[in-house]
Order: structure tokens, then C-alpha cells, then sequence
């Protein structure tokens, strides 16, 4: 959680120079950020279902992985579009790690310790972006850009190890079949919202009719789906254990 909360907030210190390095304007340097938070916003909902099917230990070790490799190709990266694609596949990454290892240490506990774990989980998210301005100015400035995504590599190494040693596996029962137009739909919405934010003023007309229309089909989406939903057990993707909390899946077993 701390990693990934602090590669939110420690690109923001090196921004002026991937500008500078890359010879791109700052709105264009601005989606290496966008880029990890949709990436964010699309796969946490997402990996509360993928670890229903798969497991919470395949699930967090399969993140840790992407989040890793992906911090590797953030720091090879060449120019601004492999940067903004590796920032992409980091989000990927992070957002599953984040919600399954939350989730994994909230079954580990019992309700009466939960209380008190909630409070140590929040330390982390607190601490990392008052703590990455000082390690991404130290970085940038003493070593290079590149060492803000390698800074991730040891800790990733050092979690792969220890989660593959010592995790626990759980694995809900039969989830039924993967909402796909809602994974896609709940991605795409943000991702429009963002970009009319970021580039609304060049392109105002298109975007109001591109994000009225992909509303309009939302809504058509979510009304065919409640009503078909009485008819078949293919809860939506944001519908999980994960998400329930296991005080809910035990209710089931």
C-alpha cells in the first residue's frame, strides 16, 4: 500500500524534468499521472472479482509482478508515450495489490481487532505522499528520473518472495462469468471524464456528445442489467467477496 500510494505522488517532483527531457508540454507530461490514476480507477473495482475466481494469493502475486515489471519499463522508457503506457500497466498493477492486500489483511483478523488494523492501514497512505516529494527530489536531483520507478524493484523483489513463502490462498466460491461490459464501461467513463477535463477546451463540442452518448448507453446498460439480473447469478464486477468484506462471504459457507 505504501509503495503504491507514494508512486502516485512521487512523479509530481520530477514532472518539470521528464518536460525538459522528453521536449514535451506540461499537459502532455501530466498523463504520465492520468495515466496511473485511471489505471487505478479501472482495476480496483475489477480485482475484487479476479481474486473470487483465482485466488487472493494469485491475485497479489500476479499484481506485485505487473507493478514491479511495469516500474522496470517505466524507468527504461524511451519517450513520453512508453512512459504514459508503462504508468498504465503500474496502475494496473497497483490498484489490484492495493484492494486484494487490504482485503487479505482484513480476513486475517478477527471483527474485534479489525477497529485498530483500519487505523494502522491508514498510516500508509498518510505518510507516503508527505514522504515522496523529499525521496523524488533527493532522487531526481542526486541520481537521475529513472531511479523513482527503480526505487520500486527491491521492495517488489522482497514481497514476491516473502508473499510466495508465507501468503495464504482463499478462493470464494462459484462467482459466474466475468462482467465484462461493466469492467469496460466503468474504465472507459473515467477515462472520458478525464480527458474532457484535461483537453475539454480544444475539442468541447465532441466530448459533450461522446460522453452524453457513452451516458446514455451506461444507463441503458445498467437498466438491462437489473433486469436480467433476477434471471441469472452474473453479479456485476464491482460485486465481490473482496468487496463485501468476509463477514459477508462466511455468511455463505
Amino acid at each position: 500500500m505504501f509503495v503504491g500510494a507514494m508512486d502516485l505522488a512521487i512523479i509530481n517532483v520530477a514532472l518539470p524534468t521528464l518536460s525538459r527531457v522528453f521536449q514535451a508540454s506540461n499537459a502532455s507530461v501530466q498523463w504520465t499521472v492520468i495515466a496511473y490514476v485511471l489505471s487505478l480507477a479501472i482495476w480496483i473495482p475489477a480485482s475484487g472479482r479476479i481474486a473470487d475466481r483465482i485466488g487472493t494469493k494469485r491475485t497479489f502475486l500476479i499484481a506485485l509482478t505487473v507493478f514491479t515489471l511495469a516500474s522496470a519499463l517505466c524507468g527504461q522508457a524511451r519517450d513520453l508515450p512508453e512512459l504514459v503506457a508503462a504508468r498504465a500497466v503500474q496502475g494496473a498493477g497497483g490498484g489490484m495489490l492495493m484492494s486484494t492486500g487490504t482485503s487479505m489483511l482484513w480476513r486475517a483478523y478477527p471483527p474485534s481487532q479489525r477497529p485498530r488494523l483500519e487505523r494502522l492501514l491508514i498510516l500508509p497512505i498518510l505518510v507516503a505522499p508527505a514522504a515522496a516529494p523529499v525521496v523524488g527530489g533527493l532522487l531526481v536531483d542526486q541520481l537521475s528520473w529513472r531511479w523513482i520507478f527503480y526505487l520500486n524493484l527491491p521492495f517488489g523483489a522482497i514481497g514476491l518472495l516473502f508473499g510466495a513463502l508465507y501468503l495464504v490462498e482463499y478462493r470464494e466460491g462459484p462467482t459466474g462469468r466475468f462482467d465484462v461490459a461493466g469492467f469496460l464501461l466503468s474504465g472507459g467513463g473515467p477515462c472520458l471524464v478525464l480527458y474532457a477535463i484535461s483537453e475539454g477546451s480544444l475539442v468541447a463540442a465532441a466530448l459533450i456528445a461522446l460522453i452524453g452518448s457513452v451516458t446514455a448507453f451506461t444507463l441503458i446498460h445498467n437498466a438491462d442489467a437489473r433486469a436480467t439480473m433476477v434471471r441469472r447469478e452474473d453479479p456485476p464486477v464491482g460485486d465481490s467477496a473482496q468487496a463485501r468484506g468476509p463477514a459477508a462471504a462466511s455468511t455463505r459457507r
